[in-house]
């Protein structure tokens, strides 16, 4: 997708895009100045990321109640999820002593 940059320095985000990252009007984007091409980020606010955080963790919990996964710890699921613990490579645990 393309966008031009108007004589005020502005671009438009194209529809799908911002439909995409969910942007709004008065969203904030932030550009890495040091990158060699083009990045924007959303700028998310703290207290907006933490409200999503826990309305996620308050409908997963709900979802779960009851579930046998509802008392296994992250790390036995996803050693669960892999068929087995992952194996750890001793040959290369850092600099040499």
């Amino acid at each position: 997708m393309k966008a031009t940059i108007t004589s005020k320095g502005q671009i438009t985000i194209p529809v799908a895009i911002r439909e995409k990252l969910g942007l709004k009007p008065g969203d904030q984007i932030d550009f890495d100045e040091n990158a060699t091409i083009l990045i924007g980020r959303r700028v998310v606010d703290p207290a907006e990321w933490n409200e999503t955080l826990e309305a996620w963790r308050g409908e997963s919990q709900s979802v779960l109640h009851g579930h046998p996964w509802d008392r296994v710890s992250s790390s036995d699921l996803i050693d669960e999820l892999r068929g087995g613990p992952a194996e750890v490579d001793e040959s290369n645990s850092g600099p040499e002593q």
